[in-house]
């Protein structure tokens, strides 16, 4: 009788051990970001005296997308632009989201950080096109 309990709670222990593990495997593989990395959006661009670079755009496990970027001043002169548009369309050229980043101020050849998040899943984004805003 003691070995039968023993032999029960034993396939208990290794139950609730099987199911914890492959639980916790599926949340870490849940909470993993993804990435649109098509060459046509994470491209490097240049618009007027703004040189684009070190796009990326990740969507995390709530379909939360962030587009980042760093934005150069190529111009021989410091540059006011208060806020510049990010339009994101997909393989039909229909516009999935146009975003906007603000820069203000940026003198010759500094850089400037952008950082646009946005409750669209940009992961079909397949071509970007940047402008100035007013």
């Amino acid at each position: 009788m003691k070995k039968k309990i023993l032999i029960t709670i034993g396939i208990l222990i290794l139950l609730v051990i099987v199911i914890f593990i492959s639980t916790s495997k599926k949340d870490k593989k849940t909470n993993v970001n993804r990435l649109n990395n098509n060459p046509n959006v994470i491209k490097d661009q240049t618009i007027e005296n703004l040189s684009i670079t070190n796009v990326a755009i990740t969507i995390d496990k709530n379909n939360v997308s962030t587009f980042t970027a760093d934005v150069t001043n190529t111009a021989d002169y410091s540059n006011t632009i208060e806020t510049i548009n990010i339009i994101l369309k997909d393989k039909t050229n229909t516009v999935l989201a146009t975003l906007t980043g603000f820069i203000g101020n940026i003198n010759k050849g500094e850089i400037s950080k952008i950082s646009v998040s946005t409750d669209i899943d940009l992961s079909k984004a397949s071509s970007i096109e940047y402008k100035k805003g007013e």
